[in-house]
């Protein structure tokens, strides 16, 4: 609308957003807007401490040392004593140690988001049972981690609590596992790419890609003509090897209840869907089996989503602690996990050998990519004081 102010607050709660309005004869005739930092030159106040201490009374361990049972279920299910994710331990426990930033903000790789698929990859391919299926001898090929901008930062030098994995995974998903050919792979991730850069507008969805563990992607997010897969994907590898289109690849990550049983992690056309479960669901580190679907036809009936994943399901945070647990010094590095590794990396695809562009010349206009002003950049989601770091923002 004519002489409209479009703000916008961030995310994290990081600012609270102030606007001020110049009146005139009943008309706004300026405006002037601040993100005013949430850090500690804000006194806290007595009483709302009082109240978030008193909610979370249960998730602690408090003056009681008592934690109370939460059990998370998704919809529909029933007997909460052995279906759906148990909540037993201290969110403020210690699960581990970073000496690197820990935060979700860049739309390609991200060093959380690597972590966070190794841990998957890892662990499902450390389950005896996934070598028993036939075809799958080889164990677990890939993971990915989807890239939600959930999750507060963890710093560099920091401790990484329980509260930390569950704000990263705040749904309570089940770690699943499917076989996927090559060119279903690669035509689901491009599709995701093609959603967020698309130059239109209303075309555009998500605002992230994906972890990879066990892959790498070469990226021409310009989508030039002369890139091999027709979209902006250049070349892909799996284990160090070219993706083989007819080849099944077997993929475990995260199955959001209700979803179809042909996926895994926003990648559909999957076989042999089959879920982890765990021994005992209070402990995370009980003894891991596949398990088959609990349903598989009519999942969601009415108002009721049928239970699919097994009671004892494996939740991506038992993974993460079982990772962190098998870590040097249970301490997420910048050496292991960080975004130089070149997982995913921007390329000229006009260019003899596909040579590596700047993050910087792929977004620029013109060129046939997307506008800047639509498009939430590579590099952070957003102006840079909305990057993850405090700093003072006034806009007039």
């Amino acid at each position: 609308a004519k002489g409209a102010a479009i703000v916008v607050e961030t995310n994290r709660d990081m600012y609270v957003g102030r606007l001020d309005l110049e009146l005139s004869h009943g008309r706004v005739t300026d405006f002037d807007w601040q993100a005013i930092p949430v850090d500690e030159s804000v006194a806290e106040d007595p009483a709302m401490a009082e109240l978030v201490a008193a909610m979370e009374e249960d998730f602690i361990a408090g003056e009681d040392g008592l934690v109370k049972r939460h059990t998370f279920l998704p919809g529909g299910f029933t007997n909460p004593a052995a279906q759906g994710l148990q909540l037993i331990d201290d969110l403020d426990t210690v699960v581990g140690y970073t000496d690197t930033l820990l935060l979700r903000h860049h739309v390609l790789e991200d060093t959380l988001n690597n972590f966070l698929a190794d841990a998957i990859l890892n662990v499902t391919d450390n389950v005896a049972d996934v070598r028993n299926v036939p075809g799958w001898e080889n164990g677990v090929d890939i993971s990915m981690a989807n890239g939600f901008r959930f999750g507060n930062a963890v710093l560099a030098g920091g401790e990484i609590t329980l509260r930390d994995l569950y704000t990263w995974f705040p749904i309570a998903p089940a770690v699943n596992i499917a076989d996927f050919s090559g060119q279903s792979i690669e035509g689901s991730l491009n599709t995701i790419l093609g959603a967020v850069f698309d130059r239109n507008v209303f075309m555009q969805r998500g605002g992230w890609y994906l972890g990879l563990a066990n892959m790498t992607q070469k990226i021409d997010l310009k989508n030039r003509p002369f890139s091999s897969s027709s979209g902006r994907i250049v070349e892909t590898t799996i284990g160090g090897q070219p993706i083989d289109p007819g080849k099944r690849y077997v993929f475990a990550s995260c199955y959001g209840h209700g979803n179809a049983l042909d996926e895994v992690c926003r990648t559909g056309g999957g076989a042999n869907h089959k879920f982890f479960q765990l021994a005992d669901a209070d402990d995370y580190n009980s003894a891991i089996t596949l398990a088959e679907p609990v349903n598989k036809v009519g999942i969601i009936t009415g108002p009721q989503v049928k239970q699919v994943a097994p009671d004892n399901y494996l939740h991506p945070v038992h993974a993460l602690r079982r990772y962190l647990d098998s870590l040097p010094d249970n301490t997420v590095t910048e050496a292991q996990f960080g975004t130089g590794q070149g997982r995913i990396v921007t390329v000229d695809s006009k260019a003899s050998g596909n040579l590596a562009q700047p993050i910087s010349e792929q977004i620029g206009q013109p060129d046939n990519t997307p506008d800047p002003s639509f498009v939430q950049p590579p590099f952070g989601a957003g102006p840079s004081f909305f990057s993850g770091s405090i700093n003072t923002g006034h806009h007039h």
